[in-house]
C-alpha cells in the first residue's frame, strides 16, 4: 500500500538571480525494489533531497541513480540495505551529501566511485570493509571519519579524492589495498597496529603523502609500494620488517633520510631506493643482518652519509651506491661482501674504513676511480679478498696495511695507484697477489711484507714501480711471477727468508739497474726463471741457497759488474753451458764461493767451472749464551750472532718476540718480551741453527712482576715492656720497613723476598691505647701499611673495701668498680653472692646475702682481679 508522501517545496530568489526549486520527500519503502512505483514521474523528476526507510536493494539504487535526474542528497540511515552492503555504482555523480544506512558493513567494490559533487559523507559505525575503488574519485570530499570496525580498504578505495588531505586509519584495520590514497591529497598516514604487511604498489603515486608511520608489526613492505611518491620526506623503517621488495620506494625525490630500525635478518630488495635524489642520510641500526641487493640506492646523488652500527650490514650488492656523494664510510664487523661497482665513480668518497670481523670480500671495481679516496683501513681481520680492478686509478691513496684474514688479490686491484707509497702485508695464512695488482703505483717506496704474508706474487704485479729500493721475501712465498718488478730501476737489494722452495718467474726483476745485492737464504728459491735478473747491470753480489735446482738461460745475463756469489749448495747444481745463465759476464773475474771442501767438484762442473773459486769455512757463534730481561711491556735485549752460514733462530715461548727469524752472516737479533704477570720468573730458549753448522742455544730468563703483601693490616701489642707482636712480608722484591714511632722498633728494616718480622715496644704509661703505623716500600709498587695499636696500660680501683649487710634474706649492697681491663670478682663465702662475677671496664658490683641465722656477725671476702694489676678486696 502506498503510504503518504511529504512534499515540501522550496522556491527562492536572490535580486535577479533564479535557482532551481527544492524538492525534498520522505518515503518509507515496505518492499525492497518498489521505490520506482512509490513515485510519481512528476516526483521522480523533481526531487532533489530524498530521505528513505524501509527496505531497499539494488533497483531501489538503479531507481536513484538513473531515474532521478535532481537528485542530490540522499539520507538512507533508516533504510535496511539489502545484504547490508552498497553495490557497485550506486549513486550518481552530481551527489552532494549522503548518509548510509545505519546497519551498513560493506561498501562493495566502485560504491561512490565518481560521486566528485560529494562533499559530505558519513560512514556508519557498522562498517567493517570499504571495497576496491569503493570512494574514489571523490574529488570534493574533503574529509572522512572511518569507524572503529573497519577491518578491511581495498585497492584504489580513495583513489583520486584530492580534496581529502588527511585521514585517520582505525586500529580495527587489517588490510590495506594497494594504490589505496593514489592522486589523492592525503599527505600523512599512520598504519594501525594489526597491519602486518605493505602489499605490492600500496601506495604507488601518492603523491601528496609527505609522511608515513609504519607500525611495529608490520614485517614486509612490498614492491613498488612507495614507488613514485613524490612528496614523502623521510622514512623509518621499523624492527619488525624483515624484507622491503624491489623498487619498494624507487622514484621518491623528496626523501631526504632513511633510518633503518629493523632489528632482525632484514632484506632490501634490488633499486629499492634507485634514484631518490633528496636522500642524504641513511643510517642502519644494529641488527641480526641487513643485505641490500643490486642497486638498491644506485643515482641517490645527494646521498652523503651513510651510517652502519655495527653489526648491521651483512652485504652490499651490485651497483649499490653508484653516483652518490658519500665522503667516508666505516663498514660494520658483520659485513661480509662489497658487491661490484658498488661504489664506483663515488668523487666525494675520502675516508674507508673495515672494522674487524668475519672477512670481507670486495667484488671488482666497487671503489674503482674514487679518486680522492686517502684512507683505506682495513684492520686485521677485516677482509678476505679483493676483487679486479676494485682500487683501480684510486690515486689518493698513499699508504695501505693489508689485514691478516687477506687470502687473495685478484687483477689490477690497484693498478695505477700513483700516490701509494707504503704497502704492508701483515702475518697471516698467506696472501696470492695478481697480475698486475699494483702495477704503475709509481710512487711506491716501501713494500713490507711480514713472516707467512704472501704466497704468491702475480705476472706485471709491481712493473715500473721505480721508488721501490729493498725488498725481503717472506718465507711463505712459493712464486714471483713473469716481469713481476721488471724496470723498478730504484731496487737495491733483495732478500729471500728461508722456505719450501720458491720460484722466480722470467724477467721477474727484469731492467732493475740499481740492484746490487741479492741474497738467497737456505732454503728459498728453487727455480730461477729466464732473464729473471736480466740487465741489472750493477748487480755485484749474490747468495744462493742450497735449495736452487734450476737456473733457466740468461738468468744473471748482462749482470756486468758481478763480483761475487756465493753458494750454499755441497753438490754444484747442474747447468748447462748452453743455458747461457751469465750471459755477457766476465765469471773468471767473478769469485765463487763454496762451502769448505768442494772446490774440487765446482772446478769440475759446467759453468761453475768458469768462475774464481774459493772455499769458505761454515761456522757459527752467539753471544751472549744467558739474557735477563725486565718484566715489563716492551722489554728487549739483543743477541749477536756471527755466522758464515745461513741461519734460522726460533723460540719456545709465544711471549718472546725474535725481530729478524733468520738470516746470512752476521746480525743483531732484536728480542721483545711481553709482559709478565706472574711473580714468578719465567725462561725461553732461543735456539739458532745453521746451515752445516752446530746448533746454539740463548736462556733468557725474566723478571717476576713484582709483589709486595702482608699476612696482617692490624697488629695488637701488650701494654708491658718489650711486648712484641709478628707478622709477615710475602715479596719477591727488595724491600724497606719503617715505624712512625718511637715506642715501637723494628726488627729487621730491610731485606729482599719473603720473611716473618718481629716489632717490640716499649711499655704504654697512659691508661689509653697508643697507635702506631709500620710502612713497608719497594720499588713500582704501592707501599702497604700495618696499623699496631698498643693495649692501655691496665688500671683497678673500687669505691669502698667495707661493706654491712642486713641478716634478712636477700639483703645487699653495691660499691663501684673503675677499671680498663677485663677484670674478675669472687667471694670466699657461699652465703655472699657477687653479680655480675666478671666484666669489662666500669661497672656497679652488687652483693647479695642469705639469711643469718646465727647470733653472731659473720663475715665474707670479696676479691677483684685483673691481669697486669694488684687484686682488690
Amino acid at each position: 500500500m502506498k503510504k503518504a508522501i511529504l512534499v515540501i517545496f522550496a522556491i527562492t530568489y536572490i535580486g535577479l538571480w533564479s535557482l532551481s526549486a527544492q524538492v525534498s520527500m520522505s518515503v518509507q519503502v515496505d518492499t525492497a525494489g518498489t521505490l520506482a512505483s512509490l513515485l510519481t514521474a512528476e516526483e521522480l523528476a523533481t526531487i532533489t533531497n530524498l530521505t528513505l526507510t524501509g527496505d531497499i536493494n539494488i533497483t531501489d539504487f538503479i531507481t536513484m541513480k538513473n531515474q532521478m535526474p535532481l537528485l542530490t542528497s540522499i539520507d538512507l540511515e533508516m533504510v535496511h540495505s539489502e545484504g547490508d552492503s552498497i553495490p557497485a555504482y550506486a549513486f550518481k555523480s552530481d551527489i552532494t551529501l549522503l548518509v548510509l544506512p545505519s546497519t551498513t558493513k560493506n561498501l562493495n567494490d566502485h560504491a561512490l566511485q565518481s560521486c566528485n559533487a560529494l562533499t559530505t559523507l558519513s560512514i556508519p559505525p557498522s562498517v567493517v570493509s570499504l571495497g576496491s575503488s569503493s570512494i574514489a574519485g571523490c574529488s570534493a570530499l574533503n574529509s572522512v571519519n572511518l569507524p572503529d570496525a573497519i577491518e578491511s580498504i581495498g585497492s584504489y578505495a580513495f583513489a583520486g579524492c584530492s580534496s581529502m588531505t588527511s585521514i585517520d586509519l582505525p586500529d580495527s584495520l587489517t588490510y590495506l589495498g594497494d594504490h589505496a590514497f593514489v592522486a589523492s591529497a592525503v599527505h600523512y598516514l599512520i598504519l594501525p597496529q594489526k597491519i602486518t604487511s605493505i602489499e605490492d604498489r600500496e601506495f604507488e603515486g601518492t603523491s601528496s603523502l609527505d609522511s608515513i608511520s609504519i607500525s611495529s608489526n608490520v614485517s614486509t613492505i612490498g614492491a613498488y609500494a612507495f614507488a613514485g611518491c613524490s612528496n614523502l620526506k623521510s622514512i623509518t623503517i621499523p624492527s619488525s620488517v624483515d624484507s622491503i621488495a624491489p623498487y619498494a620506494f624507487v622514484g621518491c625525490p623528496a626523501i631526504s633520510s632513511v633510518t633503518i630500525l629493523s632489528s632482525g635478518k632484514l632484506s632490501i630488495g634490488e633499486y629499492a631506493f634507485a634514484g631518490d635524489l633528496g636522500i642524504t642520510s641513511v643510517t642502519f641500526y644494529p641488527s641480526l643482518g641487513t643485505s641490500l641487493a643490486k642497486y638498491a640506492f644506485v643515482s641517490c646523488s645527494g646521498l652523503k652519509k651513510l651510517t652502519m652500527f655495527s653489526p648491521s650490514i651483512t652485504s652490499i650488492g651490485e651497483g649499490c651506491f653508484i653516483s652518490t656523494i658519500i665522503d667516508s664510510l666505516v663498514f660494520p664487523s658483520s659485513m661480509t661482501e662489497v658487491g661490484k661497482v658498488a661504489f664506483v665513480n663515488s668523487d666525494s668518497l675520502k675516508s674507508v674504513t673495515f672494522l674487524p670481523s668475519t672477512p670481507v670480500s670486495i667484488g671488482e671495481y666497487a671503489f674503482t676511480d674514487c679518486q680522492n679516496l686517502v684512507s683505506l683501513k682495513m684492520n686485521s681481520p677485516s677482509v678476505d679478498s679483493i676483487g679486479y680492478y676494485s682500487f683501480g686509478q684510486c690515486t689518493g691513496l698513499t699508504s695501505l696495511v693489508m689485514p691478516s684474514s687477506l687470502s687473495s688479490i685478484e687483477k689490477q686491484a690497484f693498478a695505477n695507484c700513483g700516490s701509494i707509497d707504503s704497502l704492508t702485508f701483515l702475518s697471516s695464512s698467506g696472501t696470492s697477489i695478481g697480475e698486475m695488482a699494483f702495477y704503475a703505483c709509481t710512487n711506491l717506496k716501501s713494500l713490507k711484507m711480514a713472516a707467512y704474508s704472501v704466497t704468491s706474487i702475480g705476472e706485471q704485479c709491481f712493473n715500473t714501480c721505480q721508488k721501490l729500493t729493498s725488498l725481503t721475501f717472506p718465507s711463505s712465498l712459493k712464486q714471483i711471477g713473469k716481469n713481476a718488478f721488471s724496470s723498478c730501476q730504484g731496487l737495491d737489494s733483495l732478500t729471500f727468508l728461508p722456505t719450501s722452495g720458491t720460484s722466480i718467474g722470467d724477467n721477474a726483476f727484469y731492467n732493475c739497474d740499481s740492484l746490487v745485492s741479492v741474497r738467497m737464504y737456505s732454503p728459498s728459491v728453487d727455480t730461477i726463471g729466464w732473464g729473471s735478473f736480466d740487465d741489472s747491470e750493477n748487480l755485484t753480489s749474490v747468495i744462493l741457497p742450497s735449495s736452487l735446482a734450476c737456473m733457466e738461460p740468461g738468468a744473471f745475463g748482462r749482470c756486468y759488474k758481478l763480483q761475487q756469489i756465493r753458494i750454499n749448495c755441497i753438490t754444484p747444481p747442474v747447468i748447462p753451458e748452453t743455458n747461457s745463465v751469465f750471459n755477457y759476464v766476465g765469471t773468471s773475474a767473478v769469485d765463487l764461493l763454496v762451502p769448505q771442501g768442494t772446490k774440487t767438484a765446482y772446478q769440475g762442473a759446467e759453468v761453475w767451472r768458469n768462475f774464481h773459486i774459493v772455499e769458505y769455512d761454515l761456522n757459527l757463534s752467539v753471544t751472549p749464551d744467558t739474557i735477563e730481561m725486565a718484566d715489563t711491556t716492551g722489554s728487549n735485549a739483543i743477541v749477536n750472532i756471527q755466522s758464515t752460514a745461513n741461519w734460522n733462530i726460533s723460540c719456545d715461548q709465544p711471549w718472546l718476540t725474535l725481530d729478524p727469524f733468520s738470516g746470512i752472516d752476521t746480525a743483531s737479533i732484536k728480542l721483545i718480551a711481553d709482559i709478565n704477570h706472574d711473580t714468578t720468573a719465567r725462561e725461553a730458549i732461543i735456539t739458532i741453527s745453521g746451515e752445516n753448522v752446530s746448533t746454539k742455544t740463548v736462556l733468557v730468563i725474566q723478571e717476576p712482576a713484582p709483589a709486595l703483601s702482608v699476612s696482617k693490616n692490624e697488629l695488637i701489642i701488650g701494654p708491658f715492656e718489650s711486648n712484641n707482636a709478628v707478622f709477615s712480608v710475602i715479596s719477591n722484591q727488595k724491600w724497606t720497613i719503617q715505624s712512625d714511632q718511637v715506642w715501637l722498633t723494628v726488627i729487621s728494616t730491610e731485606g729482599t723476598g719473603s720473611s716473618e718480622i718481629e716489632l717490640i715496644a716499649k711499655a704504654n704509661p697512659d691508661t689509653v691505647s697508643r697507635d702506631a703505623v709500620v710502612t713497608i716500600t719497594t720499588n713500582r709498587l704501592l707501599p702497604q701499611f700495618i696499623v699496631v695499636k698498643q693495649s692501655p696500660m691496665p688500671y683497678l680501683s673500687i669505691s669502698s673495701d667495707s661493706f654491712h649487710v642486713e641478716a634478712n634474706d636477700g639483703s645487699s649492697s653495691s660499691f663501684d668498680l673503675k677499671s680498663n681491663t677485663a677484670w674478675t670478682a669472687e667471694s670466699d663465702q657461699a652465703w655472699l653472692t657477687v653479680g655480675p662475677i666478671s666484666g669489662y671496664g666500669n661497672l656497679n658490683i652488687q652483693l647479695t646475702a642469705e639469711a643469718n641465722k646465727d647470733t653472731v656477725i659473720r663475715e665474707a671476702i670479696v676479691t677483684i682481679s685483673a691481669i697486669g694489676v694488684s687484686a682488690r678486696t
